[in-house]
């Protein structure tokens, strides 16, 4: 089906013919990024340094591991970090690409929960951050305000531009919320 939106602007004589995208050809396609699943380890392929991942869908998702988790590494003998990913093992993963030709979904395991001001990101032990967009004094006072929050241990918060001018309160609200919701998964 060939599909074409036609339009004019408002005062102006020229006449635009602009084709639809493909997503509105195919309502019957969901679009994943963002989304968590629980999945199993299928395979893992070291030359890629790459897992596969079966989250459901038609295809195995993408793994790859630098974007595993702290909790999937561990110290060897020697001190140097070692993947512990298995074949068949469960994992909650969430979609960071979506699905396109014939690949799979990029996948991570660094979760990040996106609220109303904060992204909380469970199992990271990075303290917080600030969105790029903030910049300036509106930067050191966010910065102070992220102080004065209560984030627990193994848990990083990024204040989104959204947060910018928001009362300590809201923020814990927010944060009480997202931390909940991480609870739930």
């Amino acid at each position: 089906m060939d599909a074409h939106c036609f339009f004019s602007l408002l005062n102006s004589p020229f006449f635009l013919k602009l084709s639809l995208l493909p997503w509105i050809l195919q309502p019957d396609k969901t679009l994943l990024k963002g989304s968590i699943f629980k999945a199993t380890v299928s395979r893992i392929e070291s030359s890629l340094d790459a897992a596969f991942v079966n989250f459901g869908s038609e295809r195995h998702g993408f793994l790859p591991l630098k974007d595993l988790s702290n909790q999937y590494y561990k110290k060897d003998k020697k001190g140097k970090f070692k993947c512990t990913l298995e074949e068949g093992q469960e994992i909650v993963v969430q979609v960071s690409k979506e699905e396109r030709g014939t690949k799979g979904a990029a996948l991570t395991t660094q979760i990040g929960l996106a609220g109303r001001f904060l992204v909380l990101i469970p199992n990271s032990k990075k303290s917080g951050g600030i969105s790029r967009r903030i910049s300036g004094d509106e930067r050191d006072e966010i910065k102070n305000t992220l102080k004065k929050l209560n984030i627990p241990d193994n848990v990083s918060v990024i204040v989104r531009t959204n947060g910018l001018g928001r009362t300590l309160e809201e923020l814990s609200l927010d944060l009480s919320y997202l931390l909940a919701l991480s609870d739930e998964i």
